[in-house]
């Protein structure tokens, strides 16, 4: 839901511990199908990147990325449509 608010586009790298769930990755993987879904076990992406700004581009260091590959589960989609019919009532509910 939130990637789709953000029009999320091109690669998606997941990192940390939610990297090493694999089943997870795999979710989000089937659920953007348009996507490729990159995991690393690297947790320090915040601290990756403030390196690359600092360093002015003068120095890349190398990280390592597992492609992902989707999940295959059938009753996703209808579990998918049912949470998304539920979104309306609950921002209407949290509003109060």
């Amino acid at each position: 839901f939130c990637l789709n608010m953000i029009k999320s586009a091109g690669i998606i790298v997941i990192e940390g511990p939610f990297a090493q769930n694999a089943t997870l990755c795999a979710l989000i993987a089937q659920l953007r199908p348009d996507q490729t879904i990159l995991a690393t076990p690297d947790g320090a992406g915040t601290s990756f990147g403030a390196a690359v700004l600092a360093m002015d581009n003068q120095f890349t260091p190398q990280r390592m990325f597992a492609s992902v590959a989707p999940s295959t589960y059938s009753t996703l989609k209808i579990y998918k449509r049912k949470w998304q019919e539920m979104l309306p009532a609950m921002a209407k509910s949290n509003s109060n």
